[in-house]
């Protein structure tokens, strides 16, 4: 099962305000990747997932579809 960030946070009890805290930044960026208008860096994906206990995988980072058809 993949997760949105918000499920992801969610499954963790945070607000987006601890959540926010916890990434080290501020709450508007946050909703910013909440809502994917904001892409978050690898980096800041990684310590995410660390957070909630997902992989990479598990969650939603883009609700863009960057695959190509080849």
């Amino acid at each position: 099962m993949q997760f949105t960030i918000k499920m992801a946070r969610a499954k963790v009890g945070y607000t987006k305000m601890q959540m926010a805290k916890e990434l080290g930044v501020s709450r508007p960026t946050y909703d910013d990747y909440e809502n994917y208008s904001t892409i978050m860096r690898v980096d800041m994906a990684k310590h995410f997932c660390d957070i909630v206990g997902l992989t990479i995988d598990d969650v939603i980072f883009s609700n863009k579809n960057y695959t190509s058809s080849v």
